[in-house]
């Protein structure tokens, strides 16, 4: 497919894999159970897509955003991991696996993320402004610098992951005491 194309409302498009995309935006298409094995995105924007149960098998992301997407049971650990670069902002993710990868400097902007699991995680200077984290899970991660300010529902044990000058936002912050059951009065 050309450069410079914009995609609208794609549906029923089960196969994409063994692609290649440079500089396209998908706009309110529905990748639903789309396999996406081995393409590769290059400096493309989704707006309003639907990603539920897509196969993202060694699928390549670079330069890649995502705004008001909704993904739902994505595996993003299976990515392909080479320049991997991609950001969420207003987007919706449940019960996604983003385990083992490396996401540095990645952006969850407003992003409700629920159910989801980052577990051996290279999180540093990530950042989740005003995300919602309900029933996330991090393990083993490095937040080191990472951004939590307004951000809310999170639990993470400090504990089981590094967040050294990472950044949180009161009263959410308390959630870090989560395990220590113990009552704070203010």
């Amino acid at each position: 497919m050309p450069d410079n194309k914009k995609f609208k409302n794609l549906k029923n498009q089960n196969n994409l894999s063994e692609k290649e995309f440079t500089d396209c935006t998908w706009q309110n298409c529905d990748f639903s159970h789309t396999n996406f094995s081995q393409t590769k995105f290059i400096d493309c924007k989704f707006i309003y897509c639907k990603f539920l149960n897509s196969n993202l098998l060694d699928c390549s992301f670079q330069t890649v955003s995502f705004s008001d997407c909704l993904f739902s049971e994505i595996n993003f650990s299976i990515l392909n991991i080479f320049l991997l670069d991609f950001h969420f902002q207003n987007c919706t993710l449940n019960l996604c696996n983003f385990t083992n990868l490396e996401l540095k400097e990645i952006a969850f902007l407003n992003c409700t993320i629920k159910n989801t699991t980052f577990e051996n995680v290279k999180l540093n200077k990530a950042d989740f402004t005003g995300s919602n984290l309900l029933g996330s899970f991090f393990s083993r991660c490095d937040l080191s610098q990472a951004n939590f300010i307004d951000a809310i529902n999170y639990y993470i044990d400090p504990a089981d992951n590094n967040l050294k000058k990472a950044k949180f936002s009161y009263p959410q912050v308390l959630s870090l005491l989560k395990k220590y059951d113990i009552e704070i009065h203010y």
